[in-house]
């Protein structure tokens, strides 16, 4: 009997110790709870275990549980998070101004603990950033009249941060926005884009300073788009001996007078003569090429190159673009080669052979050939004996080059490699690979390039490096000697001047997208062997008027113009009704060539006239302002 009764006892103390082991655990104490972050508010949870636990050899996860509101709301506490392994957690999805109350359960294999002490916390909403308003009026610049669904960006150039907002149909807008400096670009369907204020590039764009609490009220107007005005260029191609050739006609449109833009085309009737429509304000350069392969193709006046070729602008009709084509002379000889890029794509281009040294003949010194659309192949044939350097002049975004057989780029032709041609045979591989032009700067610069005699020199190459010598932008002169370089980005360039039989000339320049003024260059080149320009200055052989440039410009424009004798000269600027404007020359001047920079600062965008008088010389050209 004492046997059993100590055996029943013994049973007793293992049930004991059994529901001790496997007993349900203590709720856990201390919670606790804090905003973790201001400007994406979330709640901190933390609590403590009860310790020593009833179990200290089973694992205990948690429970959290949660209702929106206070602890003395009605509503129901919804689990939010399940089976944590540690005493805190973050709860993210919570809303400024709104209350949540929490608690949390301990859990383990024989069930659930109680609740733990209950927190509530509102979560305050941070205070809102500094800002201002800034609203506006985008109209249109010649009417006056609203401008609906224009798009105006304000942008921030550092930090990066950028809103758009559209127009309403009464051509308002508006924006809340934080405090700093801001630049606007305004857009519509149908006019000129424009940067604030009046500003066609961002360089010369017009900061705008938001306060705290600051309204600003911008009135913007934009220049509608005018339907192009279409102009005829004609003439005619003839061989020799004056008999009509058929060839085709290529006329290139061209972009800061340097590059391809676009083209279009026509073929010379049974009579030689050929038509093409161009658009008002255009520069064009004109190129023929011959069906018949005796006769070699040529720009426009006999010029070999696109350097050389003459900018054509088009304030009316074009007439007379004639053409005499040269006969080749006959060798079995030639040159061939395709340009493409480092991937292996054919790349469209102009390439020419530049025969060195030769002694003086009647043959052409320079030859000129398309490359192929598809293949971008191109062939010289029928070539001159003698040394040559060749040149691609891609017309897409493409840097060009002299060739090497490295297969460096260089745009100094004296760093060319030379390829000898004889009589006979073709020389095969003289590929291009030539890389993409740069596109992200805003920079701009804009130049002029004169010789020791001040006449504009046409077809020179300037071309903007850095310290390591990597040619970032590159523009061709144009007939009166402007170029532009544009795509800089802010930094310090060395800009190189360079043309066949002339020294190179160099400048340091600064671009600084905050200097809203447009650098202009010049360049005086003089021949090679040469090591000064004299001061003595040539007086032009006849009267003459240039062309203002830029044309569209804003503000501000250059007008050149030529007088060959001593005498009293007036120089006025009109606007379209006739009103004069403007006074720029009014007394005597000695003969020779002269600029003038006009300043229209003052004046409303539109289209002006400038008219000189010298002696019974009298001229009058077209100039456009554009805001």
């Amino acid at each position: 009997m004492k046997r059993i009764n100590l055996l029943l006892f013994g049973l007793l103390i293992s049930a004991s110790m059994l529901m001790s082991v496997f007993a349900q655990p203590n709720p856990p104490v201390n919670l606790s709870a804090a905003i973790n972050a201001a400007n994406i508010p979330s709640v901190k949870l933390t609590w403590d275990a009860v310790n020593p636990s009833p179990t200290p050899n089973t694992m205990v996860k948690y429970n959290v549980y949660r209702k929106i509101g206070a602890i003395n709301d009605t509503g129901i506490f919804v689990r939010r998070f399940s089976n944590l392994m540690h005493n805190y957690v973050f709860d993210n999805h919570v809303i400024p101004g709104k209350t949540y109350s929490y608690y949390v359960t301990a859990i383990n294999q024989q069930g659930e603990s109680g609740p733990s002490n209950m927190v509530e916390i509102t979560i305050v909403p941070p205070p809102p950033p500094a800002s201002g308003i800034i609203t506006g009026l985008l109209t249109n610049e010649t009417s006056g009249q609203p401008i609906f669904k224009g798009k105006i960006k304000l942008f921030k150039y550092a930090p990066g941060f950028s809103k758009v907002v559209v127009s309403d149909s009464l051509g308002n807008f508006g924006a809340v926005l934080p405090t700093g400096t801001y630049y606007l670009y305004a857009s519509a369907i149908g006019y000129f884009s424009e940067y604030y204020e009046n500003a066609a590039i961002f360089a010369n764009a017009t900061p705008i300073v938001l306060g705290e609490n600051d309204s600003l009220h911008l009135n913007i107007g934009l220049l509608p788009f005018t339907p192009p005005v279409l102009y005829d260029l004609s003439g005619t191609v003839t061989n020799d001996l004056g008999q009509p050739e058929k060839a085709r006609i290529n006329v290139f449109r061209l972009r800061n007078n340097t590059h391809h833009f676009a083209n279009s085309f026509a073929v010379t009737d049974s009579n030689g003569n050929y038509t093409v429509k161009v658009k008002e304000g255009d520069t064009v350069i004109v190129f023929a090429k011959p069906f018949k392969f005796e006769f070699l193709p040529e720009y426009f006046d006999n010029k070999r190159t696109f350097n050389e070729a003459d900018r054509i602008y088009v304030g009316g009709n074009v007439t007379n673009i004639n053409f005499v084509l040269d006969r080749k002379p006959v060798f079995a000889n030639g040159i061939e080669g395709v340009v493409a890029d480092s991937l292996g794509n054919s790349v469209e281009s102009m390439v020419m052979a530049i025969r060195k040294f030769n002694a003086p003949t009647a043959a052409p010194r320079k030859y000129v050939t398309p490359t192929d659309s598809l293949t971008g192949a191109y062939t010289f044939s029928n070539l001159l004996p003698g040394m040559y350097i060749l040149f691609a002049k891609p017309f897409s975004n493409y840097y060009p080059t002299y060739f090497r057989y490295d297969g460096a780029q260089t745009l100094n032709w004296r760093m060319a490699d030379s390829v000898i041609v004889t009589e006979t045979g073709v020389i095969s591989n003289i590929n291009f690979t030539v890389k993409p032009l740069p596109d992200t700067g805003f920079g701009r610069i804009t130049g002029i390039i004169k010789d020791g005699a001040r006449n504009a020199v046409n077809g020179a190459f300037v071309y903007a490096t850095d310290n390591t010598g990597t040619v970032y932008s590159y523009a061709i002169s144009d007939i009166n000697g402007n170029f532009i370089l544009d795509g800089l980005n802010q930094g310090s360039y060395k800009l190189v001047c360079d043309l066949m039989g002339f020294n190179p000339s160099e400048k340091n320049v600064e671009v600084d997208y905050q200097n809203s003024a447009l650098q202009s260059v010049q360049f005086t080149l003089v021949p090679e062997g040469v090591t000064s320009v004299s001061d003595n200055k040539l007086s032009p052989a006849n009267f003459s008027l240039d062309q203002n440039y830029p044309n569209p410009f804003n503000p501000s424009t250059m007008i050149s113009y030529s007088i060959p004798i001593d005498g009293f000269v007036s120089l006025k600027v009109y606007n379209i009704i006739g009103k004069e404007v403007a006074f720029l020359v009014n007394g005597f001047q000695k003969s020779g060539k002269y600029d003038i920079t006009f300043d229209a600062s003052k004046l409303t965008s539109g289209v002006y006239f400038y008219t000189i008088k010298a002696g019974e010389f009298a001229s009058t050209k077209k100039m456009i302002l554009m805001r």
